[in-house]
């Protein structure tokens, strides 16, 4: 192996057994891989794209540096890279015949992975998201409070819950899908969400 290399595999345990520590030593700044990489991990994801999911992690003296998964629908997602980070992977990727359809990542990272893959295979990026991810602080409970009591919502809430994300994301500017998936087919999850009962709408 060499000082910095980029090891790949398909085995999300093995993946974990190598990286999983890295991941959960930043735990705010690994949210999406570490909620992305346990999904791939329970469903294993193998149908629901033409291709295995990947995943990698740059090492260097013996420490996990950085990693990357790439899912079966083709998306790359990145952890934090430096500009010689990207290159190297950006050039291994595209020697091994990857072919990413999309790339997830901070904007320096995205940036020098896309400028380096433009280098290395000539597709010229596209940028087809921007995001911010905020960190949750103290939950202030609304005074007074709503009428109603909690509950955790069931199958029968799905169109609901699936209205109000469609409408936040239309408060704050995000592109809206139009049919997400239905929840038995892994595309949306009622079960971290939760509704008032009793209350006359939403």
């Amino acid at each position: 192996m060499l000082p910095d290399d980029w090891q790949l595999t398909e085995d999300v345990d093995d993946f974990l057994a190598r990286a999983g520590n890295f991941l959960r030593s930043r735990p705010a700044l690994h949210n999406t891989p570490l909620t992305d990489i346990e999904k791939l991990r329970t469903r294993r994801a193998d149908a629901h794209g033409p291709e295995a999911a990947v995943f990698g992690r740059l090492e260097s003296g013996g420490e996990v540096r950085a990693v990357f998964y790439r899912t079966p629908r083709g998306r790359l997602s990145l952890t934090p890279l430096s500009d010689e980070q990207a290159g190297t992977l950006a050039a291994h990727l595209a020697g091994l015949g990857h072919s990413p359809s999309d790339v997830i990542a901070d904007h320096d990272t995205a940036t020098a992975f896309a400028e380096a893959w433009q280098r290395h295979t000539g597709a010229a990026p596209v940028p087809f998201w921007r995001t911010h991810l905020h960190r949750l602080g103290t939950l202030t409970p609304p005074q007074p409070r709503p009428e109603g009591r909690g509950r955790v919502a069931g199958e029968k809430d799905h169109e609901q819950v699936v209205r109000w994300c469609r409408e936040f994301c239309v408060d704050v500017g995000e592109h809206v899908s139009v049919t997400p998936p239905p929840a038995e087919a892994g595309g949306f999850s009622l079960r971290r969400v939760g509704v008032a009962k009793d209350q006359p709408g939403p």
